[in-house]
């Protein structure tokens, strides 16, 4: 998950004096935004490490995130934008390839890793066939020399 760290401005008295003058939508998702925090941030050892990563200056007060859940705009409702959503709409609105390049999904991991042993599997197994089609043809009394320890083993 990417998560933004909160803008000095939503922590200033005077931007919410100013946002009561503002249509609803506003304050609605400066408190959704706030929210979201308030449930990332639910201890003191969460506070202080969302202060050590930046997501939070240090110094700065909390009250816990009470009031916060009343007035929420519907976007903060369901849940958490994830970093590959995020990276699929930033092609097409910001013309980037990425918003932020990470492998943290098991599907990219999986590709990268398996994809040597599946090959070398793929082409163990095409000359294991060939071999036993050869002795096959052969037939088991007229098997030559240099195939008879493998004719062994099968």
């Amino acid at each position: 998950i990417f998560i933004k760290p909160i803008p000095k401005y939503l922590l200033s008295h005077a931007f919410w004096q100013y946002l009561v003058t503002q249509p609803a939508q506003f304050r609605e998702t400066a408190i959704g935004f706030l929210r979201t925090h308030s449930y990332l941030i639910r201890y003191e050892v969460d506070f202080t490490l969302a202060q050590e990563i930046g997501l939070i200056l240090k110094g700065e007060p909390s009250d816990g995130g009470e009031g916060i859940t009343s007035e929420t705009f519907t976007r903060y409702t369901y849940g958490e934008l994830r970093l590959t959503r995020l990276n699929f709409y930033s092609r097409i609105f910001l013309g980037k390839l990425t918003y932020h390049h990470i492998k943290a999904q098991w599907g990219p991991f999986l590709n990268s890793a398996l994809a040597p042993f599946i090959t070398a599997f793929v082409l163990v197994s095409i000359i294991l066939n060939a071999m036993q089609v050869e002795l096959a043809i052969q037939g088991i009394n007229n098997i030559k020399p240099y195939w008879a320890a493998f004719a062994i083993m099968s």
